[in-house]
């Protein structure tokens, strides 16, 4: 549940940075930014849905790429908030999953 929810909060937040809080000048370029962002965010929901560990494993490696972009956001001037909240989002859920991977293995162990 708490991958889940993470998951929606940072496609939430990817949403809200393209259409509200930093809106490319071009409509057609917010389309195209937000679905580069949150397409292969998405992809991985019907997986999660189903509970798949395998699945929760390539989200953590896809999640590496969005918390290499987080910290360089962080660090550009004038986005460090936005930057922290989106590294902070990245960390929940990269834990959540790897946590559920876990739990997951010693549930089938016993």
């Amino acid at each position: 549940m708490s991958v889940l929810s993470s998951l929606l909060a940072l496609i939430l937040y990817y949403s809200l940075w393209n259409f509200y809080l930093y809106p490319a000048s071009a409509s057609h370029m917010r389309w195209l930014l937000w679905g580069i962002e949150v397409v292969p965010l998405m992809a991985f929901s019907p997986a999660i849905l189903k509970r798949q560990p395998r699945a929760h494993a390539w989200l953590c490696f896809v999640l590496l790429l969005y918390f290499v972009t987080a910290v360089l956001s962080m660090m550009t001037p004038g986005r460090m908030l936005s930057g922290v909240i989106e590294v902070g989002l990245c960390i929940t859920l990269f834990s959540s999953a790897m946590l559920f991977i876990r739990w997951q293995a010693r549930a089938r162990q016993t």
